[in-house]
C-alpha cells in the first residue's frame, strides 16, 4: 500500500547533443518528461522548443496505406540509428498509395455491383415462377403492370373483386404474412386501380430492366455475383501480394518515422538559450540508477532531487503495489488517482472487496466457477478483471465452505462437518439469521472506524492537523461514532453489554458534540487559516446544528448500509431454495433446471455482489478518506506508443 518514491530529474548541455540524450534515456518508459517551461521561470531567458514535427505527415500516410491494405504494422526497434530521407519516403508512399487506390476503387465498384445484383436476385426470387417474358410487358402500349406484395388477408379480399375485367391479380409466392405477386391494369385505369391497391397496403416493388423471364434473369443475377466474387478474390489477392512485396518496407519506415516522431515530441518539451537546453522529468527512485548509468558518458549535467514537499508541485503518482493487490488498481483508478502525498488504498480495498464479495456470494461450487472464469480471462490476455475475479472466486469458495453451501445446496457439506472434522457445520443460514445480519452491522462499524483512522492518516501526511483532530471523519469523529455505538450496544444489547459505563461514554459522547459543532474554529485556530472567525454568528451556529445532525445521520446510514452484507447471504440461499424448489424430483429435467438456475442466479448475483461492494467501498468508506485528486506517472515509452497503435488497429478492424 504504498506510492513509490519519485525524484526530479534536471538535464542541461548543448543542444547538438539532446537528441543522444532523447535516444538513451526518455524513450523506455523510465521518465516522466515534463513541460521545463512549467519548471524555470522565463526570466532566465529559456524559451520553449517549438518545431514542426517534420515526420507526422509521413507517419499518418503509411499507417493510412496499411489500413487499406488492411494489415497491421510491426515496430522494430532496429531502426534507431538508420538515414532519414523524406523525398525517397514520399515517393515510394505516393506510388504504394496510388496502386493501394486503383486496386481499392476497382474492388469498391465492383462489391457495389455485386449489391446490385444481389439486390435484383432478391426482389425476383420472389416471382421465378411467373413465365413471362418481362420484354412482353415493358412493350406494352396498352396495359400497365405493377410486381409487389401485400397483406396475405387483403390478397384474399381481391376474390370480391374477380368480376372486375379491368383488375387482374397474380399471385407469385406467398412468405409469411405476405403474398408476393403482380397485377394488371389498362392504361386508362392505372390510377383507379393504384388507389384501389395502396387501400389494400400493397407495397410496390421496382424489378431491374431486363427483358427475361424473372426466373432467366435470376440465373444471370446469380452469374454476376460468381464472376464478381472470383474477381474480387483476385483483388484481394493482388492487395496482399502487394502488402508482400512492400510490407517490410512500411514496417521499417513505420518504426523509423515513429521514433523519429516520438523524440520530436519529447524535444518539444524542453526549453533552450541559444545553443543549450534545458530537460526535466520525474524519474521512479527504483530507476535512479540505470539513469544515472544512461548518463555517466555524456556531455551533459545532470541532477536528481527529492520533491519540494510542496502539494501544488507534487510529482505523479505511481502505484506500488504486489502481484496479489495489484489487480485492485483498476477499481483505485475508477476512483482517481491518489496524490503523491496521500495514502495508496488499493491493499485496503482489495482486502474488504475481496473479503465482502466472498461473504457475499458465499457458495463453493459457485465461487469455484468464478475464480475458473477469473483464470482463463488472466491467462489469456493478463486482465486485471480476470485477476479480481479469480481472488473473489476463491474468496466466495471459502465463504461457501463455511456457510456449507455448494451449487445452492446447503447441506451438502454438513456429512463432511459431523464425520470428517466432528463439529457441527460453523453456520446454518437459514437457522442463523440474526447472526448473520447483526454480523454484518459489525463488519461495518469496524470498517467504518478503520476507514476513519485512515482518514486521520491522510489528514497528518496532507499536514491538515486541524482535520485530523475535528472534523467528522477525525479523532473527534472516531470517538463520537463509537460512543454512539457503545451506547446503542447497552440499549439493545441486554445483560452482555450492561457493563457498558453509561455515564463517561455519554460525557465523551457530549464532548465530542461540542468539537464537531465547533470544528471549522477549532481547525482554522490549530491550522491557522485566515478564515476562521465566522461572518454571523447567529448563520454559524444555525447552520452548524444542522451539519452536527447531518453527521450523526450520515454514521447511522453508513453502518445500515452494510445490512446489505448479510442480506445478500440471505438473497442467495433464498433464491437457490427457489430453483432447488421448482426442479423435479430426479432426471435430466432436475439436473437441466439446476445448471440453468445456478448459471442465471450466478449471473445476476455475480453483477449485483459485484456492484453492491464497489458502492460500500466507495461510498461508505473512500468517502471518508480518500481525494483521488493524483496526476498518474506517465512516462513516455516507445514500445507502448506502438502497442497502442497496434491495440487501436485490432478494434477498428474489429
Amino acid at each position: 500500500m504504498a506510492v513509490e518514491k519519485m525524484k526530479l530529474l534536471t538535464v542541461s548541455g548543448k543542444l547538438d547533443r539532446l537528441d543522444e540524450l532523447i535516444d538513451r534515456c526518455c524513450l523506455d518508459g523510465r521518465i516522466q518528461v515534463e513541460q521545463a517551461g512549467e519548471h524555470i521561470s522565463g526570466s532566465l531567458g529559456y524559451m520553449p522548443l517549438s518545431e514542426a514535427d517534420p515526420y507526422a505527415d509521413r507517419l499518418s500516410a503509411v499507417r493510412e496505406v496499411a489500413h487499406d491494405l488492411g494489415q497491421e504494422l510491426h515496430y522494430r526497434d532496429t531502426v534507431r540509428g538508420s538515414r532519414d530521407d523524406a523525398q525517397v519516403d514520399n515517393d515510394l508512399l505516393s506510388a504504394l498509395s496510388k496502386q493501394v487506390k486503383d486496386l481499392q476503387d476497382r474492388k469498391n465498384a465492383l462489391n457495389a455491383e455485386i449489391r446490385q445484383a444481389e439486390d435484383a436476385l432478391r426482389d425476383l426470387s420472389h416471382f421465378v415462377g411467373m413465365d413471362l417474358p418481362l420484354k412482353e410487358l415493358y412493350d406494352s402500349r396498352f396495359v400497365r403492370f405493377r410486381f409487389g406484395r401485400m397483406p396475405r388477408e387483403n390478397a384474399q379480399k381481391l376474390a370480391l373483386l374477380k368480376d372486375d375485367p379491368y383488375l387482374l391479380f397474380f399471385p407469385c409466392q406467398t412468405e409469411g404474412e405476405d403474398v408476393w405477386g403482380v397485377y394488371f391494369v389498362p392504361v386508362n385505369k392505372v390510377d383507379e386501380v393504384d388507389r384501389l391497391f395502396a387501400s389494400l397496403y400493397f407495397q410496390r416493388l421496382r424489378l431491374p430492366q431486363t427483358y427475361e423471364t424473372p426466373e432467366r434473369a435470376a440465373e444471370d443475377c446469380r452469374e454476376k455475383i460468381r464472376q464478381g466474387g472470383e474477381e474480387r478474390q483476385r483483388l484481394d489477392d493482388e492487395l496482399r501480394r502487394l502488402w508482400d512485396e512492400k510490407g517490410d518496407t512500411c514496417d521499417e519506415m513505420y518504426s523509423r518515422l515513429l521514433y523519429r516522431s516520438a523524440v520530436h515530441e519529447v524535444r518539444s518539451r524542453v526549453v533552450v538559450r541559444r545553443d543549450s537546453f534545458v530537460l526535466i522529468g520525474w524519474v521512479p527512485v527504483r530507476e535512479e540508477k540505470a539513469v544515472r548509468a544512461a548518463l555517466a558518458d555524456l556531455p551533459v549535467q545532470a541532477e536528481l532531487t527529492n520533491p519540494s514537499g510542496k502539494r501544488g508541485d507534487a510529482p505523479p503518482t505511481k502505484l506500488k503495489n504486489g502481484a496479489l493487490v495489484r489487480p485492485y488498481e483498476e477499481f483505485v483508478e475508477m476512483y482517481g488517482i491518489p496524490d503523491y502525498h496521500d495514502i495508496d488504498p488499493t491493499l485496503f480495498l482489495s482486502v474488504i472487496y475481496t473479503l465482502l464479495f466472498g461473504i457475499m456470494f458465499a457458495d463453493l461450487g459457485q465461487g469455484l466457477c468464478v475464480a475458473a472464469l477469473g483464470l482463463f480471462l488472466w491467462l489469456k490476455s493478463r486482465s486485471r478483471m480476470g485477476g479480481i475475479l479469480l481472488r473473489c472466486g476463491l474468496s466466495s469458495a471459502v465463504f461457501g465452505t463455511l456457510f456449507g453451501s455448494v451449487f445452492g445446496n446447503e447441506h451438502l457439506l454438513d456429512g463432511f462437518y459431523t464425520d470428517v472434522l466432528h463439529i457441527d457445520k460453523p453456520i446454518e443460514i437459514m437457522r442463523d439469521i440474526t447472526f448473520i445480519l447483526v454480523a454484518a452491522i459489525g463488519i461495518g462499524v469496524f470498517l467504518l472506524v478503520v476507514a476513519m483512522l485512515l482518514g486521520v492518516a491522510s489528514s497528518v501526511k496532507r499536514g491538515h492537523i486541524g482535520e485530523a483532530l475535528f472534523s467528522e471523519n477525525g479523532v473527534a469523529g472516531i470517538f463520537t461514532y463509537l460512543s454512539l455505538v457503545l451506547l446503542i450496544l447497552r440499549f439493545m444489547g441486554g445483560e452482555t453489554f450492561a457493563a457498558v459505563p453509561a455515564g463517561p461514554v455519554t460525557a465523551v459522547l457530549l464532548v465530542c458534540l461540542a468539537v464537531l459543532y465547533f470544528k471549522q474554529i477549532l481547525i482554522g485556530l490549530v491550522e491557522r487559516r485566515p478564515d476562521w472567525k465566522p461572518d454571523s454568528i447567529g448563520d454559524y451556529l444555525l447552520a452548524n446544528l444542522f451539519e452536527l445532525i447531518e453527521y450523526v445521520l450520515s454514521y447511522f446510514s453508513n453502518t445500515v448500509s452494510f445490512l446489505r452484507v448479510g442480506a445478500f447471504v440471505l438473497v442467495h440461499a433464498g433464491m437457490m431454495l427457489v430453483v432447488y424448489s421448482m426442479a423435479p424430483a430426479a432426471g435430466a429435467g432436475r439436473i437441466a433446471v439446476l445448471v440453468l438456475g445456478n448459471v442465471l442466479i450466478m449471473g445476476i448475483e455475480g453483477v449485483l455482489t459485484y456492484i453492491q461492494v464497489l458502492r460500500l467501498g466507495f461510498y461508505e468508506m473512500f468517502s471518508r478518506f480518500y481525494q483521488g485528486d493524483g496526476k498518474p506517472f506517465s512516462a513516455f515509452s516507445l514500445a507502448r506508443l506502438a502497442q497502442r497503435a497496434g491495440a487501436a488497429r485490432r478494434s477498428d478492424k474489429a
